[in-house]
Protein backbone atom coordinates (compact mmCIF):
# COMPACT_ATOMS: atom_id res chain seq x y z
CA UNK A 1 0.00 0.00 0.00
CA UNK A 2 1.33 3.41 -0.68
CA UNK A 3 1.76 6.59 1.87
CA UNK A 4 2.09 10.22 2.30
CA UNK A 5 5.17 10.81 4.16
CA UNK A 6 5.32 13.65 6.49
CA UNK A 7 7.81 14.76 9.33
CA UNK A 8 6.87 15.52 12.78
CA UNK A 9 9.48 18.45 14.22
CA UNK A 10 9.13 19.13 17.86
CA UNK A 11 10.10 22.25 19.86
CA UNK A 12 10.62 23.13 23.78
CA UNK A 13 8.76 25.86 25.05
CA UNK A 14 11.88 28.02 24.39
CA UNK A 15 11.44 26.92 20.24
CA UNK A 16 14.54 25.06 21.06
CA UNK A 17 14.66 21.87 18.56
CA UNK A 18 13.97 18.92 20.73
CA UNK A 19 13.47 15.76 18.25
CA UNK A 20 11.95 14.25 15.42
CA UNK A 21 10.13 11.38 13.88
CA UNK A 22 8.44 10.32 10.60
CA UNK A 23 4.70 9.43 10.11
CA UNK A 24 3.29 7.69 7.23
CA UNK A 25 0.13 8.30 6.06
CA UNK A 26 -1.52 5.40 3.78
CA UNK A 27 -3.18 6.48 0.73
CA UNK A 28 -7.40 5.45 0.28
CA UNK A 29 -8.03 2.64 -1.40
CA UNK A 30 -9.90 3.48 -4.93
CA UNK A 31 -10.40 0.21 -6.96
CA UNK A 32 -11.06 -3.38 -6.30
CA UNK A 33 -9.78 -5.55 -3.81
CA UNK A 34 -6.71 -7.41 -5.36
CA UNK A 35 -6.82 -10.45 -2.72
CA UNK A 36 -4.45 -11.70 -0.37
CA UNK A 37 -0.93 -11.41 -1.14
CA UNK A 38 -1.37 -8.95 -3.32
CA UNK A 39 -2.20 -5.77 -1.86
CA UNK A 40 0.99 -3.72 -3.17
CA UNK A 41 -0.93 -3.74 -6.27
CA UNK A 42 -4.07 -2.02 -4.92
CA UNK A 43 -5.10 1.28 -6.58
CA UNK A 44 -4.92 3.68 -4.00
CA UNK A 45 -4.72 8.11 -3.99
CA UNK A 46 -3.14 10.23 -1.52
CA UNK A 47 -5.29 11.51 1.20
CA UNK A 48 -5.99 15.42 0.96
CA UNK A 49 -3.89 17.50 3.18
CA UNK A 50 -6.49 18.30 5.56
CA UNK A 51 -7.10 14.68 5.59
CA UNK A 52 -3.11 14.17 6.93
CA UNK A 53 -3.24 16.82 9.20
CA UNK A 54 -6.68 14.86 10.87
CA UNK A 55 -5.14 11.64 10.91
CA UNK A 56 -1.58 12.95 12.12
CA UNK A 57 -3.56 14.68 15.04
CA UNK A 58 -5.67 12.03 15.93
CA UNK A 59 -2.21 10.22 15.99
CA UNK A 60 -0.89 12.20 18.94
CA UNK A 61 -4.04 12.97 20.58
CA UNK A 62 -4.38 9.47 21.19
CA UNK A 63 -0.60 10.05 22.59
CA UNK A 64 1.18 8.33 20.26
CA UNK A 65 4.09 10.77 19.28
CA UNK A 66 6.69 9.54 16.15
CA UNK A 67 10.07 9.99 17.03
CA UNK A 68 9.18 10.46 20.99
CA UNK A 69 8.24 8.13 23.84
CA UNK A 70 4.29 7.94 23.80
CA UNK A 71 2.84 10.15 26.17
CA UNK A 72 1.15 14.00 26.51
CA UNK A 73 1.27 15.81 23.26
CA UNK A 74 0.91 18.81 24.30
CA UNK A 75 4.46 18.95 26.57
CA UNK A 76 5.40 20.38 22.65
CA UNK A 77 5.20 22.89 19.77
CA UNK A 78 4.68 20.27 16.86
CA UNK A 79 6.44 21.59 13.05
CA UNK A 80 4.39 19.13 10.47
CA UNK A 81 5.76 18.64 7.29
CA UNK A 82 3.80 16.23 4.46
CA UNK A 83 5.31 15.63 1.37
CA UNK A 84 3.23 15.94 -1.69
CA UNK A 85 3.33 15.44 -5.25
CA UNK A 86 3.27 19.53 -4.77
CA UNK A 87 5.99 20.28 -2.56
CA UNK A 88 6.73 19.77 1.07
CA UNK A 89 3.62 21.61 2.93
CA UNK A 90 4.06 22.64 6.64
CA UNK A 91 1.69 24.05 9.52
CA UNK A 92 2.65 24.39 13.09
CA UNK A 93 0.63 23.55 16.12
CA UNK A 94 1.34 25.07 19.19
CA UNK A 95 0.93 23.05 22.51
CA UNK A 96 -2.25 24.69 23.80
CA UNK A 97 -3.36 23.61 20.29
CA UNK A 98 -2.98 19.84 21.50
CA UNK A 99 -4.62 19.47 24.46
Amino acid sequence: MRHTHCTLTYFKESGKYYSEGEFDVPHRPTGPDPGPGRRDLQQTEPLAFHECLREIRATLERGTRPGLVDGPANEFHVLVTVYTEFGPLRVVWSKENLT
